[in-house]
């Protein structure tokens, strides 16, 4: 990663976990575009970056995808920023995502406390449910690796996964509270 700036890396924009983030949301609102991600690091974090007046390049629908790595981040004179990061796509390509704006404003938000009870109890369910399906199909011993690997224990175990409420919860941002917002502009150049 190249932050071509000191001062740019105590900015909330550069601590973010981009690495294995998740691509939520992309809005685009005139010349303004927001993108939601899950952050890649810490579970009950989502982070926020609006590109305002900007030119967004990308070829690719990145909603749903994985952000290998933040590229880039840079200031190109007074109150004009790019920023680039890379992400995985289908089939195992990279698509580099380049962004040039006159300002990013970064948010960062946390899941909220009674969230995390319910995501601990999903969590607990979906363990107790593997262990009914391991005592179900005779598993006795935790290295009998044929039955572990045969397709009748994957196929249940993939429905018990796919059941869980637990993604749809970390995903919806009206589980989360804003904790920081920052504004690059008003940061850097007091505007």
């Amino acid at each position: 990663m190249i932050i071509s700036e000191k001062n740019l890396e105590k900015k909330l924009v550069s601590s973010f976990a981009y690495h294995d983030a998740e691509i939520l949301k992309l809005e685009e609102s005139g010349q303004d575009v927001t993108i939601l991600l899950k952050d890649g690091w810490v579970e009950g974090q989502i982070d926020q970056i609006t590109f305002s007046n900007c030119k967004f390049k990308c070829q690719n629908d990145l909603v749903g995808n994985v952000i290998y790595q933040l590229d880039n981040i840079c200031q190109m004179g007074e109150s004009k920023w790019y920023m680039s990061f890379l992400v995985w796509l289908e089939g195992n390509t990279l698509e580099k995502v380049e962004v040039q704006a006159e300002n990013i404003i970064s948010k960062k938000y946390q899941l909220k406390d009674n969230i995390e009870t319910e995501i601990k109890k999903e969590d607990n369910t979906v363990f107790e449910e593997i262990k009914k399906l391991i005592n179900k199909m005779g598993i006795t011993d935790i290295n009998d690796i044929a039955k572990l690997e045969s397709e009748e224990y994957k196929s249940a175990e993939r429905k018990i996964w796919k059941s869980r409420k637990k993604y749809k919860i970390l995903n919806n941002i009206n589980n989360y509270v804003l904790v920081s917002e920052e504004d690059l502009n008003k940061e850097i150049y007091g505007k």
